[in-house]
């Protein structure tokens, strides 16, 4: 029984090792922390320490040797052969898990010469075989960002990783019949040759898939055997000066060609900002858009801006400059050749903040103030913060004349404080006493 028993710790301690061997980065990327793998490690870290402290107490039986009971050698301890039994075995022993890759196409005929590859962790790549099957294997169990590469487009998902077990991950790569053409130019110097264009396909459920060519010597692109679906096209790199991007929307149908052009340079909002007032010029205002696109420009002398190469869709622009109230102007719709979006700036106002803790004292510090118009588009709408004296006392001086929800909070969101406050010309002051949140 001592022999037994000695099994049985030998096999304890070889599955410890095991585990830990089992969970060691298989690459130098592999070593650094990640939230998502807190769970695993977790339990992995609770199931040493019961095997560790149950070896430690075997060891202790051991030590003190066999007993006699009736005249035989007992088992000490007893139930040692009971954990023998339950320990699996230590040879061979695998918590990494395997994903089994299958692309097939819109006909569900394999598509063979595939890539396959995880990226970021554990990165491995296979390709397809004549069945279209590839494996991935060894992988560290969670969450993985698994790729698909071929000439019938591209796929990529985030795959579960289940330590020890093969999860088939199937995959469709559609051919369609459509067609996508067009041309990628300049305003002012025409057709650009050797620019980046990728078709990319979003679908919800099924991964996403980007198609990507060149431009020609005259500017031309041509994606073919595409799916109906909506993509978004892009154009980067090549004569584009850096970090310009191209990128509109496109709709496309079962069957048929869409042409779709992309020009750089294109005036796609522009206008003139002037005093709402006098109607002068405004210069030097900051004209900005937000979703789907950001694109900045500031006026000129003359009050006048130009907003370039903006993604088809709907934008709210927001006008600033000092002495006038930061204003937002919500649903520009911006299509085709651009729009023209005049704006007449007002006046701003200034907004005196007397803050109080909740003990009535004044409240010294930094504050988050929020503004919103009690009618949406009728004023400033904007998220800023302010700093308050010894006497509590604080300004915002971008404040158009309006009625107002006004939201303060300390930046540890463990005070706030509401006020509703009608702002005129000139200057108005308002109270607020912070509360416990």
């Amino acid at each position: 029984m001592k022999t037994r028993t000695i099994i049985a710790l030998g096999a304890l301690v070889l599955l410890v090792i095991a585990v830990v061997i089992a969970n060691l980065p298989q690459d130098p990327d592999e070593g650094v922390w990640r939230p998502e793998e807190s769970e695993r490690i977790a339990e992995l870290e609770a199931r040493i320490r019961e095997l560790t402290e149950e070896n430690e107490r075997l060891r202790g039986d051991l030590a003190a040797g066999p007993a006699e009971e009736d005249g035989r050698i007992a088992d000490r301890p007893a139930e040692a052969e009971e954990v023998a039994d339950r320990v699996p075995p230590p040879t061979g022993v695998d918590y990494r898990g395997t994903l089994r890759v299958r692309v097939v196409d819109g006909n569900g005929a394999p598509i063979p010469g595939a890539r396959i590859y995880t990226k970021y962790e554990n990165q491995q790549e296979a390709t397809t075989n004549a069945d279209g099957v590839a494996e991935l294997t060894r992988l560290a169990p969670g969450q993985r960002y698994v790729s698909v590469r071929s000439e019938a487009g591209k796929w990529s998902s985030r795959i579960e990783v289940e330590p020890g077990r093969t999860v088939e991950v199937p995959v469709t790569l559609e051919v369609g019949s459509a067609v996508v053409a067009g041309v990628v130019s300049h305003r002012q110097t025409g057709p650009l040759h050797g620019v980046s264009i990728a078709l990319h396909l979003r679908s919800r459920g099924q991964g996403d898939r980007t198609y990507r060519v060149e431009t020609d010597a005259e500017g031309q692109f041509r994606f073919e055997d595409l799916p109906a679906g909506a993509y978004t096209l892009t154009a980067v790199g090549g004569p584009l000066e850096k970090g310009k991007v191209l990128m509109q929307p496109v709709e496309v149908p079962a069957g048929g060609t869409v042409v779709k052009d992309l020009q750089a340079g294109t005036v796609s909002l522009g206008g003139r900002v002037t005093d709402a007032e006098t109607g002068a010029a405004i210069p030097d205002v900051s004209v900005r858009t937000q979703s789907p696109m950001s694109r900045s420009s500031v006026t000129d002398a003359g009050g006048r801006y130009e907003l370039l190469d903006l993604m088809d869709g709907e934008y709210a622009v927001i006008f600033a400059v000092d002495g006038y109230g930061i204003e937002f102007v919500h649903g520009v719709e911006v299509a085709g050749d651009g729009r023209t979006l005049d704006h007449r700036l007002r006046k701003a106002a200034t907004l005196n903040v007397i803050a109080r803790d909740p003990g009535g004292r004044p409240f010294v510090g930094r504050l988050v103030l929020s503004i919103k118009p009690k009618v949406k588009g009728e004023g400033t709408s904007v998220g800023t913060g302010i700093t308050t004296n010894a006497e509590g006392r604080g300004v915002y001086r971008q404040i158009v004349p309006g009625e107002y929800t006004l939201r303060f909070g300390t930046y540890d969101r463990k005070l706030s404080g509401t006020v509703q406050a009608t702002v005129g010309p000139g200057e108005t002051t308002v109270e607020v006493t912070l509360q416990g949140t």
